[in-house]
Parts: C-alpha cells; structure tokens; sequence
C-alpha cells in the first residue's frame, strides 16, 4: 500500500510540475511578445514623426517664395 501512495504522490507531484512550468513557459512567451510588440510601436513613432519631419520640410520648400530658392 506505501508503494501506491508513493506512486499517487508521484504522479501529483508530476502533475503540478508539469502544470507550474507549463504557466511559466506561457508567462514568459506573453513578455517576449509584449516586448517584441513595444519595440514595433517604437519603431513606428519614429517611423512617423520622420514622415511629418520630411512633410513640413516639403511644406516649406514648396510653399516658400522663389527668391529664397
């Protein structure tokens, strides 16, 4: 009978191992995700404010009167 509780505790103790590192793996798989996800949103607000650098730049250029240029 010791050896069936042994192996009952066995088989719970494997079960929540199984179970604590499964939600440790998902944990850390969400974390590269949402830092993966924050340095594409970085990129992209630098990605936008050199569109609207570069469209006020055209804006004055066309805009400004041909003695200038």
């Amino acid at each position: 009978m010791d050896k069936l509780q042994d192996l009952a505790v066995a088989i719970v103790v494997a079960i929540i191992t199984w179970g604590l590192t499964t939600l440790a793996r998902r944990r850390a798989d969400r974390e590269a995700e949402r830092t993966a996800l924050q340095d594409q949103a970085d990129t992209f607000v630098v990605a936008v404010a050199d569109v609207q650098a570069a469209a006020s730049v055209a804006r004055q250029l066309y805009e400004a009167p041909a003695s200038y240029l």
